[in-house]
């Protein structure tokens, strides 16, 4: 039960550094809009970072609908609306990430060769995933799959696939201190996401929140911070990039 009843300062913890990376995410896209680029760069930075943006704005709505959820019924809520908005969030903020990936395989004439490498590790990442993680999501004694479990599987699958992406996106910067480094935190939280998730998963399923739901929220909690430090980092290095890319 002292577990228990952190739960309610752990989501308005969740509520607030979520809303921390929404803010500096969507700052960052309105000051890369209104920034001089040559128009296909200007173009592309945009469509990246508000697809990012995009994602973080519907973990807020996520966040706060699951902890609304949690002080009217008092217990973990079951699949449902906010799930399906942070689905939808991976969504985004995967095909942020690939597009960028895609735009940079493109600029160094490696767009086959780069398609290729990420499309056979997208699967193969895909296969370990759901292949960990089957013992503890899937319910099978009724021969029937469970639309949580379901749900749960994308999880895990775009979570990964976002850090697979990321990860990428952040080679191409790595020798520039002025993107590698705030892409590198956007990685790193991408990572402890997927650490994350799989953690909010398991003991979710087990019903219990414990030490492990203590443990998932501080996790969720530093990875919104390790973006948002992301996003600004990035909000305050926009003149340095147009001098790159002008």
């Amino acid at each position: 039960m002292a577990f228990e009843s952190l739960q309610s300062y752990m989501y308005i913890g969740l509520d607030i550094s979520a809303l921390l990376a929404a803010v500096f995410a969507c700052m960052l896209v309105y000051r890369l809009w209104k920034k001089e680029y040559r128009p296909s760069i200007k173009h592309r930075l945009v469509v990246v970072f508000a697809l990012l943006a995009i994602g973080e704005v519907l973990n807020v709505a996520g966040e706060i609908l699951y902890g609304i959820l949690y002080e009217f019924t008092g217990k973990l809520p079951t699949s449902g609306i906010p799930d399906i908005i942070w689905v939808i969030g991976y969504i985004s903020s995967l095909l942020g990430y690939a597009y960028f990936s895609i735009y940079m395989y493109k600029e160094h004439r490696q767009l086959r060769k780069g398609l290729g490498i990420m499309g056979i590790s997208a699967v193969i990442l895909t296969i370990i995933v759901l292949y960990i993680s089957k013992n503890y999501i899937f319910n099978l004694e009724d021969g029937a799959l469970e639309f949580g479990a379901v749900l749960d599987c994308i999880y895990l699958v775009l979570s990964a696939l976002v850090v697979l992406f990321s990860i990428n996106v952040y080679i191409f910067f790595i020798k520039l201190e002025y993107l590698g480094t705030p892409l590198m935190y956007l990685a790193i939280a991408n990572l402890l996401t997927f650490v994350s998730d799989n953690i909010y998963i398991y003991y979710s399923w087990m019903d219990v929140y414990g030490m492990l739901g203590v443990l998932s929220d501080s996790l969720y909690i530093f990875t919104y911070l390790i973006a948002a430090l992301a996003f600004y980092v990035l909000y305050r290095r926009i003149k340095i990039t147009a001098k790159a890319y002008g």
